[in-house]
């Protein structure tokens, strides 16, 4: 059996995930924490988060630059439209089964979590930049997919 992957991404309820239990069967849900997931996930699970570790004390992280470079895409300019699951009163929509919430971006980013554990449980995931900055605490300042 192919080892599971599972991608991440906080809503404002907890966590969502997107976990592939099968080749190509995905589970999807909200938990209240990062520890949560773990515990639903089997124990060789690649788990991909989508949250910035490792941040400058001033200025731009190398990562962003060498990931917008990819995209060919100034800074300025968005690569990704996002729609933040907002009703007319401002809310965000319940999307959830059990009426937790999360909007269509934190699906998008946990899918595209996902999309990176499984380049990184194929082998082919990369680094960016190849070698990464190091932040204040000692994190790695780097993108992964």
């Amino acid at each position: 059996m192919t080892r599971p992957v599972a991608g991440l991404d906080g809503c404002p309820d907890g966590w969502l995930y997107v976990l592939e239990v099968e080749d190509g069967e995905l589970e999807a849900g909200i938990a209240g924490d990062v520890a949560a997931v773990l515990r639903i996930a089997p124990d060789d699970t690649i788990v991909a988060i989508d949250i910035p570790i490792g941040l400058t004390e001033a200025g731009g992280r190398a990562c962003d630059a060498a990931a917008r470079g990819l995209l060919d895409r100034p800074r300025h300019e968005p690569s990704v439209v996002r729609d933040h699951g907002e009703d007319r009163g401002g809310g965000r929509r319940p999307h959830g089964r059990d009426g937790r919430r999360y909007g269509v971006d934190d699906l998008h980013d946990a899918l595209a979590a996902l999309w990176a554990a499984r380049r990184i449980r194929a082998g082919t995931a990369r680094t960016f930049p190849n070698e990464p900055a190091l932040d204040a605490r000692g994190l790695r300042m780097a993108i992964v997919g």
